[in-house]
């Protein structure tokens, strides 16, 4: 991650890769050279006394050179020993190589990623690796739950396309559940035949919107009313129970609603910069938010 650019003021060093530095804030930060006996000393010293130690190198190797479970853990029983690997430590994909690509790919989301009809494209910033972290960090601090009754550490490992299995939410119970399973459908989303937009074109860009969620569908309902954009099957309808698609298959009545207040929706938001919007959206307590360029949230 020393290496990842952009670097500050443009420099190129190891100390000045802006992502190492925006991940190692309040770390500090001691290198230990596992090659060398002086290097592996340091990491032996640090395993005596400290509670937890997460690594990531390839399967069997921190073992190769002593550093592994069985012999840090003699030297303190207490260690929480947790590793995190692209496909875990068992199984025939256990020494798989790993890039951020192949463990969405391996995970099934990309699978769900992109234009229907068209390839499965990859996430947009590399982040595998902190979902892995973030379960990791999750997992760990179960072992420390168990240890302070026990007093004794364990080993955990991560295995990191299970980790992205999880993101995919209801789709893993979609062919049990419905007999089916979810397809690209690019900014739409939803199952049972309905198909909700996701992101809506405003003045200067677009707008990320859940749609169809009690309350906030009718405070955003509301505001197109006011704006005089309204349907009459708005005005009567009751929002707190109406989720076509969601518990129940959606009516042909249903569908045509729900193009019709995502056209007048978008007409709602066309009138309007990003900004106009979301300033409105914490007013009035909507599940909104602006799709930012980077110029936006630097400005921001």
């Amino acid at each position: 991650t020393r290496r990842i650019p952009p670097f500050l003021e443009d420099e190129v060093g190891s100390d000045r890769s802006l992502y190492h530095i925006a991940y190692g804030a309040g770390k500090k930060s001691v290198t230990a050279n596992l090659e060398t006996a002086d290097g592996r000393a340091i990491v032996t010293d640090l395993a005596k006394k400290c509670d937890f130690l997460a690594e990531s190198f390839n399967l069997g190797y921190l073992d190769s050179i002593g550093l592994g479970y069985e012999v840090l853990a003699k030297l303190n029983p207490r260690l929480v020993y947790t590793s995190i690997t692209p496909f875990g430590d068992k199984g025939p994909g256990k020494d798989y190589k790993w890039a951020d690509i192949i463990t969405w790919a391996a995970g099934g989301m990309m699978y769900l990623m992109g234009e229907e009809g068209k390839p499965p494209i990859q996430m947009s910033l590399p982040q595998a690796g902190l979902h892995a972290g973030g379960e990791a960090a999750v997992a760990s601090m179960i072992a420390h739950y168990a240890r302070q009754s026990d007093g004794l550490g364990q080993r955990v490992v991560v295995n990191m396309q299970a980790c992205i299995v999880w993101t995919l939410m209801n789709e893993q119970a979609m062919p049990i559940l419905h007999g089916d399973h979810l397809r690209r459908s690019g900014v739409y989303a939803g199952s049972l035949g309905v198909r909700r937009k996701m992101v809506f074109q405003c003045k200067d860009g677009y707008i990320s919107s859940v749609i169809g969620v009690g309350p906030t569908t009718k405070n955003l309902i509301d505001w197109v009313i006011e704006k005089g954009l309204g349907a009459e099957w708005m005005k009567t309808m009751d929002w707190g129970t109406w989720t076509p698609g969601l518990f129940m298959k959606a009516t042909p009545e249903d569908l045509a609603r729900i193009t019709d207040m995502e056209d007048r929706i978008e007409e709602l938001f066309m009138t309007m910069t990003k900004d106009e919007i979301y300033r409105e959206t914490l007013k009035r307590r909507l599940l909104l938010a602006p799709v930012m360029t980077e110029a936006d949230i630097a400005r921001d």
